[in-house]
């Protein structure tokens, strides 16, 4: 997803905890292979080091489906 956040954007903190690695590095590797705009939740605070949080604004609905799949098969 390409950033630029709106005044229609909604955000969501995912889990991502069963990602092998720390949310950061799934942030990293999701904007650099996938071309997906995450925020680390550590961001946030302690209590949300294991999420992602991922905006939704402008983005069509296949490309947010798309992305959410690539995190969760990332993730499992």
């Amino acid at each position: 997803m390409r950033g630029g956040g709106g005044s229609g954007t909604f955000y969501f903190l995912i889990d991502v905890s069963k990602f092998s690695g720390s949310a950061e590095e799934l942030a990293y590797e999701l904007l650099l292979k996938y071309n997906i705009a995450t925020v680390p939740g550590i961001a946030y605070g302690e209590s949300t080091k294991n999420f992602l949080r991922f905006g939704i604004g402008v983005e069509n609905l296949s490309d947010i489906k798309n992305s959410l799949q690539i995190i969760k098969n990332l993730c499992s």
